[in-house]
């Protein structure tokens, strides 16, 4: 191993030293940088537990109404909501799983 640099584990080519991921096979050979992710969940988790909500109430406000064309447009939006939602923490749990790998 030349001085400067690191082997791959995977293909054992080597890399340098601040190589996050192999030149050759792609790999992750080094520390990515979390901080970058960590900004990207907190904005998710905004997204998902005050904007989602605020989707879900409007909806279920529509639902209670009268209106027949109103109500189906309420549980539309409760029903896409709750799709987004489960979407969402469902993309922010494989990504939790993804960075620690």
């Amino acid at each position: 191993m030349a001085d400067g640099s690191i082997k791959c584990p995977e293909c054992q080519s080597e890399n340098p030293l601040d190589a996050v991921y192999c030149m050759e096979c792609g790999c992750k050979i080094g520390k990515v940088n979390e901080n970058i992710y960590k900004k990207v969940k907190i904005l998710a988790v905004i997204g998902i537990f005050i904007f989602l909500p605020l989707a879900i109430i409007a909806g279920l406000y529509l639902y209670t109404r009268p209106e027949c064309s109103v109500k189906r447009k309420g549980m539309d939006y409760i029903l896409i909501s709750i799709a987004v939602w489960v979407f969402y923490l469902a993309i922010i749990i494989y990504a939790s799983f993804a960075i620690h790998q």
